[in-house]
């Protein structure tokens, strides 16, 4: 028989909505042929979606052992096109949970959590800039990291500064630390504390115009040769050297002949 998972998500002492829970098989790593052992979490996965009123339910899942996270929602940012999706979600609560056939758990959970506002300004200008990401991970480190190892991080989120402005909501409090890239930005790194509220981060850099142009320009000529490679009316150049056409021609001329003599 199947178990059922319920119960609330509180935020911040009041019942939530908007949350979504996610149960996802645990799995145990090979220790055999020298793998390492632990846990991975992946494979199988089951959702539910949190009401107005905070609740939750999850029916019909496998017995076994679940990794439960709470997901946070994506960010806000102004300036860009509604409905746009414009930052990533992130898990604000995180437990394994052991579920019985049979059995419905209950489990309540309370998160705390606040909002980290970006605003992103050129250092002369004092302008917004536009088409601006940051990347939130959390721990501070002292390190700074490397793109490719950012996004490998457990708990990355993501924003998208649409104006020169952005919100990213449901940020448990602790320290993390961002990577922010925008055209004709140098990529910039820091450290942020986040909060039970609402904590601003003012980020002025050094814009250079002519290399976001520059940057706009390429990402414009890559999309022109997409859109034209997935264009069915633009002609496939020839094969060079290809005698495809020719030898059919011939090997037709050779079977005409044959018959020609038959007769």
């Amino acid at each position: 028989s199947l178990a059922k998972v319920t119960g609330i998500v509180f935020k911040n002492g009041a019942p939530a909505k908007g949350f979504e829970v996610r149960l996802t098989v645990v799995r145990e790593a090979s220790t055999e042929r020298g793998g390492r052992g632990g846990r991975s979490f992946g494979g199988n996965s089951s959702r539910g979606s949190v009401g107005s009123d905070g609740s939750f339910k999850i029916e019909k899942v496998t017995p076994g052992r679940y990794t439960l996270e709470v997901r946070a929602n994506g960010g806000r940012s102004n300036g860009g096109r509604r409905g746009a999706r414009s930052g990533s979600a992130g898990y604000v609560h995180r437990e394994t949970v052991a579920l019985e056939g049979g059995k419905t758990l209950s489990r309540n959970i309370t998160v705390t959590v606040g909002e980290l506002r970006f605003k992103v300004l050129d250092q002369v200008t004092g302008k917004p800039i536009a088409g601006a990401r940051v990347a939130l991970v959390p721990g501070a480190g002292t390190e700074k990291l490397e793109g490719r190892a950012m996004r490998r991080t457990p708990g990355l989120r993501w924003l998208r500064v649409g104006n020169g402005e952005a919100v990213l909501p449901d940020v448990t409090p602790g320290p993390y630390r961002y990577m922010l890239s925008a055209p004709g930005v140098e990529a910039v790194q820091g450290v942020v504390t986040a909060s039970a509220g609402s904590e601003s981060v003012i980020l002025r850099v050094a814009y250079d115009p002519a290399k976001a142009e520059a940057s706009a320009k390429a990402r414009e000529e890559e999309r022109a040769k997409r859109r034209a490679g997935n264009d069915p009316s633009v002609p496939t150049p020839p094969r060079s050297g290809g005698t495809g056409p020719k030898q059919q021609t011939g090997s037709k001329t050779q079977g005409q002949n044959k018959s020609r003599r038959r007769r």
